[in-house]
């Protein structure tokens, strides 16, 4: 599912790929540390509770220490906060670095082909490719590829949090979420064909309406626009039910 080709195209790609996992990671870190100085927080008001006893064995009490785990409190959100922002920020970066690489690959080959390019390739393939093909390729980089990381980190994260509180439930954690990975492999591996017919189908629609297009002047003085708009609407109907 990873083309090492497209960290190729443009050069600081991976890099901005494993900064997003970093801040993904960082981000998971501190919904940790916020969940735990709001459950502190939380039991310094019910003197009963075991939290408060252990908060006044080591010297945390009072008003004083209330406002000592609030402030925590606000700067363990701050950082979320910006954890989560500089991973959305690096992965669009990613994606959109990679875009236009990939467009400046394609125009580029379109110029050394030159107008002979129709024998080795439709107009319409080549349109479709450059828009929304590579506009999906957002989706890779943006979402795809630094879950997949963060995937692999978090459960180790989580495990190291947990194990002191609780082993059994720590361990059964550690070994369910590679599941996670290994199910989307499978389900990602299982529909490769049929996405390949999916967007064969796409790239044919797009064709014929392209010829049509060219056509239609043809098509009028033969009057024959009227079947070519009939089989131009079977054919996005059998697209949509596909889609669907």
């Amino acid at each position: 599912m990873v083309d090492k080709r497209l960290f190729s195209i443009v050069p600081g790609v991976c890099g901005l790929v494993v900064g997003k996992i970093i801040c993904l990671w960082i981000g998971l870190v501190a919904d940790i540390a916020l969940a735990g100085t709001v459950t502190v927080l939380v039991a310094s008001l019910f003197p009963q509770t075991s939290v408060h006893g252990a908060m006044q064995s080591i010297g945390i009490s009072g008003p004083s220490g209330f406002m000592l785990i609030a402030i925590a409190t606000l700067a363990i959100a701050a950082v979320r906060f910006l954890a989560h922002h500089f991973a959305t920020r690096l992965g669009t970066e990613a994606a959109e670095r990679v875009k236009l690489g990939l467009r400046s690959e394609l125009y580029r080959k379109m110029l050394r082909l030159g107008p002979s390019y129709a024998q080795r390739a439709r107009t319409s393939d080549v349109v479709q490719l450059t828009g929304e093909g590579v506009d999906q390729i957002q989706s890779f980089f943006e979402l795809f590829l630094p879950q997949l990381g963060f995937a692999i980190l978090a459960p180790l994260t989580l495990f190291a949090a947990i194990a002191p509180l609780n082993m059994p439930t720590a361990v059964v954690l550690l070994v369910c979420a590679p599941l996670i990975i290994v199910i989307v492999g499978a389900i990602a591996m299982t529909t490769a064909k049929t996405f390949k017919k999916y967007w064969g189908k796409y790239t044919d629609m797009g064709s014929v309406f392209l010829d049509n297009l060219q056509g239609l002047e043809t098509l009028k003085t033969f009057d024959a626009d009227a079947r070519a708009a009939e089989q131009m609407d079977k054919n996005a109907e059998d697209f949509r039910v596909m889609t669907m």
